[in-house]
């Protein structure tokens, strides 16, 4: 889980409208499709389980392949899903992408070379600056989205 000195981190911020979940197969799906690793942070057992099972069954092409973190993790595995803090889990040196949920709490952005933050709370301007402030002169080239529509974004900086 080391990053790479030479690049900043990149810390991309999403404000949602519609379902989580729906967001996260078709992000998934972009992701396979560039053969990447992707590490999905959840809230909960029970975000965990839900999430587990829509990626199993709610795909129109059949199933998103997945797995749930546990300690045989396969160098395979391309997309994995779990809750808590990644701080203390092992076998993660693969992986230079995590996502994170709504209501997930981030405790640090360290460790990966690329955070996908997602939010359901409304976002303003104010909100925004305050982000800002707080991400700059640091290692991290920020970017906000906001989904002004069903699956339709637009950047804010």
């Amino acid at each position: 889980m080391k990053t790479n000195p030479k690049n900043k981190i990149k810390v991309n911020f999403y404000y949602l409208k519609s379902e989580f979940k729906n967001v996260l197969l078709r992000f998934c799906k972009k992701i396979l499709l560039k053969s990447e690793k992707l590490l999905v942070n959840l809230n909960n057992d029970n975000d965990l389980r839900l999430v587990d099972d829509y990626l199993w069954t709610n795909d129109r092409d059949g199933f998103l392949p997945h797995t749930i973190f546990n300690e045989k993790l396969s160098n395979i595995e391309k997309i994995v899903l779990f809750k808590g803090s990644y701080r203390n889990m092992i076998k993660l040196e693969n992986f230079r992408q995590i996502l994170i949920a709504p209501n997930v709490k981030v405790e640090s952005l360290k460790h990966f070379d690329k955070f996908f933050i997602f939010s359901n709370e409304t976002i303003n301007n104010h909100k925004l600056s305050d982000i800002q402030k707080k991400l700059e002169n640091k290692n991290f080239d920020c970017k906000y989205f906001y989904e002004y529509q069903n699956l339709k974004w637009k950047i804010l900086n």
